[in-house]
């Protein structure tokens, strides 16, 4: 909540607007979900894209910082869901060019394979259990699934997720060091690399900037 509220104010002025100041975006006319949903009899050239792995009510912030001038470049970004994406948050997002769509499970590699995940540059994926009781073993069950097909398909991709318990280190890294055991989860590659992150850790991390503040 801290971190949607930070970033509602940095982009205050065209969240919740249909328009979107021109000079600052990448924007283009109004995309039809159809027109931009992809299978598995696609032919689209495409790669150094960026794969995220579900959706959230405020997508429009997710995605705003991919859209933005400053990066000189439009990066293609494909949305793989279970469901179809609901019509609030397409209406959101549906002026962002290049902007694609896959209707599957993030877990199957036949699905991953319509997202050309083999060519992708990097993913995140969006924990899917929001419903669930953090304290629950099974919260992290489904991120954990995607991570580990999508790095059997693509080894070199760089992935950014959040986990909610440090058991699930243990299945997402390869290295069984005793120093992840004896110092914690930040001696642990994938959270060095940037790859897995808390929310625990966010919540520091903010009450340390509002204090330099």
């Amino acid at each position: 909540e801290e971190i949607q509220y930070m970033l509602e104010q940095k982009f205050s002025s065209i969240a919740g607007s249909s328009k979107i100041n021109p000079y600052s975006f990448f924007t283009t006319k109004v995309n039809s979900l159809e027109t931009v949903t992809l299978n598995k009899k696609n032919d689209l050239k495409i790669d150094d894209h960026i794969v995220i792995c579900g959706v959230i009510p405020d997508m429009r912030l997710l995605i705003l910082p991919l859209r933005n001038k400053s990066l000189k470049k439009i990066i293609p970004i494909i949305i793989i869901h279970n469901d179809i994406i609901p019509v609030k948050i397409w209406q959101d997002i549906n002026t962002f060019p290049k902007i694609y769509v896959v209707q599957g499970n993030p877990a199957l590699p036949s699905d991953l394979n319509a997202c050309y995940i083999s060519k992708a540059s990097a993913c995140i994926i969006l924990n899917a259990s929001k419903e669930m009781d953090k304290g629950s073993f099974m919260y992290d069950a489904d991120t954990i699934h995607i991570y580990q097909s999508i790095k059997n398909l693509n080894a070199n991709i760089k992935i950014a997720t959040e986990i909610a318990s440090l058991s699930s280190l243990n299945f997402l890294s390869n290295n069984k060091s005793n120093a992840i055991q004896k110092y914690g989860f930040r001696c642990s590659e994938l959270f060095a690399s940037g790859e897995i992150y808390m929310s625990s850790l966010l919540d520091t991390l903010i009450c340390q900037v509002r204090m330099l503040v």
